[in-house]
């Protein structure tokens, strides 16, 4: 399991790519694989609730890669703080914890005008 510290603003897209490995350090495959993350507050409140086809997209299985993809519509639904996330990968029913940490979601200052 790999500890990630990421970081994000309510203003910008959010675009993350990962790569799963296995426990040898190889590319572990995601073919067939479902990917869940979950991103929530201190309280334990979901902010984003991500799965494969909503907000994560499989980019390439056999080299373990894939991204996630958070439009800056839904980053301004976020309120800025610190939120805590893990995401899980299961695969042929074993579901293992690939990556846990927080995420540091920041006010953006920049305004898209209209």
């Amino acid at each position: 399991m790999t500890t990630l510290n990421l970081e994000a603003a309510t203003n910008a897209d959010w675009r993350q790519p990962f790569k799963a490995i296995d426990a040898s350090g190889g590319n572990l495959s995601l073919t067939g694989a479902k990917i869940r993350m979950d991103v929530r507050d201190r309280g334990g409140n979901d902010a984003l609730s991500l799965a494969i086809g909503d907000g994560l997209t499989v980019t390439d299985a056999a080299a373990g890669e894939f991204e996630l993809e958070v439009d800056r519509e839904a980053m301004a639904a976020v309120a800025p703080g610190l939120y805590r996330f893990d995401l899980l990968i299961e695969i042929d029913g074993l579901a293992l914890t690939a990556a846990r940490g927080t995420v540091n979601i920041r006010d953006g200052v920049t305004a898209w005008g209209g």
